[in-house]
């Protein structure tokens, strides 16, 4: 009898640990407001996918994605609408994306590894074994024609506009970091274009960019 119990809290204790370890992976590897992955677990699906795209013939496409105008509805009616408006995004870029598997081919798509809140009103989608380059540019297209329909929040009618930058491997390189620094860039470019909600990554944006940064520290002199 006394085994019996004993074996009885063990197994308990041995099922708390479990769901202790499980609670701390989720914490340090998802995002706490959409329950998307974060930066971290991005970043090392990312450089697995890169390896892959390393050994295959079809290319790869990070998209950068960042919405306009965000502080206005923080500002105006508060954080709580705010994390309301992201969760729905997170929600519409999974199912978007669920819809675009013609397009490309998704590693544990199930998890929805492939779509992640790096920060603020700042998500990130990679693409892998496109059939084309030309994919991402529809991929991305589908993502702004369905985070622009209008959402209820909080008995509000808003309507979001994002910005998105495309970088694509092997073309503009194979690190993870610098793939996403070139989609950031490209999508700073797109918010400033007239033309197009999103544009590939091109070297010229980030020659642009460092000069920006070098005339500022010399006019500071």
């Amino acid at each position: 009898s006394q085994l019996s119990k004993r074996e009885q809290e063990l197994s308990k204790a041995t099922e708390e640990i479990s769901a202790a370890r499980e609670q701390l992976h989720k914490l340090a590897n998802f995002d706490r407001l959409t329950s998307l992955p974060n930066r971290q677990l991005f970043t090392e699906q990312l450089e697995l996918l890169l390896r892959v795209c390393a050994r295959g013939a079809k290319p790869l496409a990070l998209l950068f994605i960042n919405l306009d105008n965000f502080h206005r509805i923080n500002e105006s009616l508060g954080r709580s609408a705010g994390d309301y408006l992201l969760q729905e995004v997170g929600k519409r870029l999974v199912g978007c994306l669920r819809s675009s598997d013609v397009l490309a081919h998704y590693v544990n798509s199930e998890e929805n590894l492939n779509v992640a809140r790096l920060g603020g009103d700042e998500f990130a989608v990679v693409l892998s074994q496109l059939d084309g380059i030309d994919a991402a540019g529809l991929v991305a297209q589908r993502v702004i024609d369905k985070i622009s329909e209008p959402m209820t929040i909080q008995g509000h009618e808003l309507v979001v506009n994002p910005s998105i930058g495309i970088a694509l491997a092997p073309r503009n390189g194979m690190d993870a970091e610098d793939l996403l620094r070139f989609s950031s860039a490209a999508m700073h470019h797109a918010k400033l274009s007239r033309n197009s909600n999103f544009l590939v990554y091109t070297d010229e944006m980030q020659a642009t960019g460092q000069d920006d940064l070098k005339m500022e520290a010399e006019l500071r002199k």
